[in-house]
C-alpha cells in the first residue's frame, strides 16, 4: 500500500509525467486511473498495477458497468485531502464487504481513480 502511495505522489508531482506534456504543463481533460489486474490468486498474491491517463468517457463507460452490476463504486473523501487515506478507506470497505459476503470478487480487473471517482470490481 505504501509503494502504491509513493507512485501516486510521483504522478501528482509530475515526476512520473502522465498528467503533463513534454513542457511539464498539466494536460487538461485527463485523469490518472490505476488498474489492478492479472491476479495470481487474491489480494494477497501478486498482481499487476498499471497507471493510465484517461478522458471523461472512461468514467462514463465505468458508470454504465456499475449500473449493470459488473463493478461497484466507492467514493471516499478525507477532510485533509490525503489521497492515501481515501484509498485505504475504500479498500478496507472492499475487504470488509468481501469478508461479510456482501460482494464476491473475481480478481480480474479493478480500477481506482484518486482524482474524481473510485471504482472497484467485484
Amino acid at each position: 500500500m505504501n509503494n502504491i502511495g509513493d507512485i501516486w505522489k510521483d504522478i501528482i508531482s509530475g515526476k512520473l509525467p502522465i498528467l503533463f506534456d513534454s513542457e511539464h504543463v498539466f494536460q487538461n481533460g485527463i485523469s490518472p486511473v490505476s488498474e489492478y489486474s492479472n491476479y495470481s490468486s487474491d489480494e494477497n498474491g501478486e498482481y499487476d498495477l498499471t497507471i493510465m491517463a484517461v478522458k471523461a468517457d472512461f468514467f462514463q463507460k465505468m458508470g454504465a458497468e456499475v449500473s449493470k452490476g459488473f463493478y461497484k463504486k466507492y467514493d471516499e473523501k478525507d477532510e485533509n485531502g490525503e489521497i492515501s487515506v481515501c484509498t485505504r478507506n475504500a479498500w478496507e470497505k472492499v475487504w470488509s464487504e468481501q469478508k461479510s459476503g456482501d460482494i464476491h470478487r473475481t480478481f480480474t480487473a479493478y480500477f481506482e481513480s484518486t482524482v474524481s471517482y473510485l471504482f472497484r470490481g467485484y
